[in-house]
C-alpha cells in the first residue's frame, strides 16, 4: 500500500473494460512513520520529527501477536480531536484514553504514526499510476502499477502486476 498526503496532480479514467489512475507531485515534504509501544499513559508520546505538516497525520493502534510479532491481530484507526491530539510544532501525541502496553490477552499494542514533515528545501518527484483491463465477461482482470518515490536519501521505484481470474462469472 502506498499512502502519502501531497498536493499535486491526479487524474482518473474509466470505462467498463479500462481503468487508469495517475498522480504526480513535486514536493519538499517527507514521509515519516513511527512505531511506539504503549506505556499505559495518555502521553505525551514523542514522535521522531517536529514541525509536522498539519492534517497529514494518521494514527493507528495496532495489536500484534505476542508470539509472532509479524502477525497483526487488529488495527484501530483513531480520529484527531476525538481520540488524540497532536502538537505539530513539538511532534508529540496525547490520547484521550491511556494506551496500554499489552491487551487483555498479553499481546503488545503499538501506536503507529504516519505523517509528513517539511524536507530540507530540496523538491523531489513522487509519481505513479495504475492501468487495469477487465474482459467484457468480467472473468479476467489484468493490472499494472508503477510508483516512483523520492526522499532525502533514497529513490524508490516500485513496479507490480496482478491478474484476477473468476471462472464462475
Amino acid at each position: 500500500r502506498y499512502q502519502r498526503s501531497l498536493n499535486g496532480f491526479k487524474a482518473q479514467y474509466g470505462t467498463p473494460e479500462w481503468a487508469a489512475t495517475v498522480f504526480y507531485a513535486e514536493t519538499a515534504q517527507r514521509y515519516k512513520r513511527d512505531e511506539l509501544q504503549g506505556n499505559g499513559l495518555t502521553g505525551p508520546y514523542p514522535l521522531g520529527a517536529r514541525f509536522i505538516i498539519p492534517n497529514s497525520d494518521t494514527i493507528t493502534i495496532q495489536v500484534r501477536d505476542r508470539l509472532r510479532s509479524d502477525v497483526i491481530i487488529s488495527e484501530t484507526r483513531l480520529t484527531r480531536y476525538t481520540d488524540y491530539d497532536i502538537d505539530y510544532a513539538t511532534g508529540t501525541l496525547r490520547f484521550k484514553n491511556p494506551v496500554l502496553s499489552r491487551d487483555f490477552d498479553g499481546n503488545p499494542q503499538f501506536i503507529i504514526a504516519d505523517y509528513e514533515v517539511e524536507g530540507a528545501g530540496r523538491y523531489v518527484t513522487n509519481a505513479g499510476g495504475r492501468v487495469a483491463y477487465t474482459t467484457p465477461d468480467e472473468k479476467v482482470r489484468v493490472g499494472f502499477t508503477a510508483i516512483h518515490d523520492e526522499g532525502d536519501t533514497a529513490k524508490t521505484t516500485m513496479l507490480g502486476g496482478d491478474i484476477r481470474f473468476r471462472p464462475d462469472n
